[in-house]
Order: C-alpha cells, then structure tokens, then sequence
C-alpha cells in the first residue's frame, strides 16, 4: 500500500481488506501522512467489517442448518426402515398396509440369502484356486523317469545282494547253489592241474 506521502508499507495479513485500512489508519500521522475525511473513513471501515463478520457467521450457521437438515433426514429414513422390520402391529389398520410391510420383509430376506450365497461361493472358490495349480507336462514325465529310475536302480541293489549272500553261503542241503558249483568246479580243475604236475615230476 502506498501513503500520499509515496511511501510503502505491506501487511503480510490474510484478513479483510478492511483491516489493512484500519491498521494503516491507526498508524501514526508522521508515518501515513495526511488523510481526508480520516473519522468517517475510520467508522465506514468498522461497519464494514462488523458487517462482513456477521455476514460470515450467518452463511456458517446457514452451512450448519443445512448440514442438520440432511442429518434429521438420513436419521428419519432409518428409523422408518426400522418400523418397517418391527412394525407396530396397532397401526396396521388395512389389508395394503400389512402386504406391504409383508413385502419389504420378504425383499430384505432374499437380500439378505443373495449375499449369503455370494459369500459362500467366494468361501468355496478360494481354496480351489490353490488345488487348480497346474504343473507342467514335462515336469510330470521328468518326475515319472525319476521314479522308474529309482525302482530301477533299488532292484538293481536288491539282486546284487542277493547275489552277494548266495556266493557266501554254503549249501545246507540237497538244492546246490549255481555260486556253489562254480566254486566246486574251480577247485576240481585245480586239484586235477596239482595231480599232472606231479606225476609229471615222478617220470
């Protein structure tokens, strides 16, 4: 703002712009410079502002009027929505009257199982999502040659085994093991290379 002297003075102030003319009137004279009508100017500024304060307040309340008017309304439709669940059977005096709260209930029951429905699906939906995983073919096939691998190479161990145990044993009884035989035979063989060699020694 600018005095008739010239100079500036700012008012770092949000409010009216009553206001800053009030605070640059009440500046000292040596500072603002002479002003015209300075009394009349002075009182116009306050009813101004009284005027612009009130004008506020009354679109605030206006603001709230409304804000309760929209309040009593909502609580008004809830509480007939009550009485239509729970009416009161003494002001039910015509035939219309009782099928149309009959009807309200009825609409609010089936509400009431479409919603239950869709929660029970939701409900069955979700863990058959985790068991429709599926794994790959070549996965399957993978783990399938895995698996006859394994039976492969466990019954390879079993038959060494047992050929292990049929070497080592000895025959208990008529039955002779093939194990048992190749024994036999190589010390046959042996036996008769023994008895060659020394009658060969004797001649």
């Amino acid at each position: 703002m600018f005095s008739p002297t010239g100079r500036l003075t700012s008012y770092a102030h949000k409010g009216r712009i009553e206001d800053i003319f009030l605070r640059y009137i009440d500046q000292p004279d040596d500072f603002k410079g002479p002003v015209d009508n300075e009394e009349f100017l002075y009182q116009s500024l306050k009813h101004l502002k009284y005027e612009g304060e009130m004008l506020d307040k009354i679109g605030s309340m206006e603001a709230l009027e409304r804000k309760l008017r929209d309040l009593n309304r909502q609580k008004y439709e809830v509480q007939d929505k009550l009485r239509s669940y729970n009416p009161d059977m003494t002001k039910i005096l015509s035939i219309p009257e009782a099928h149309l709260h009959q009807q309200f209930v009825m609409d609010a029951i089936r509400r009431i199982e479409k919603l239950k429905k869709a929660k029970l699906l939701d409900k069955e939906i979700s863990p058959s999502k985790l068991n429709s995983v599926e794994i790959p073919i070549i996965e399957v096939k993978d783990s399938d040659l895995t698996t006859e691998e394994s039976v492969n190479s466990k019954r390879n161990r079993d038959q060494s085994a047992d050929d292990q145990k049929e070497e080592t044993q000895l025959p208990t009884g008529p039955h002779l093991s093939i194990s048992y035989l190749k024994t036999q035979k190589n010390w046959n063989l042996q036996n008769a290379e023994d008895v060659t060699s020394s009658e060969g020694h004797m001649c």
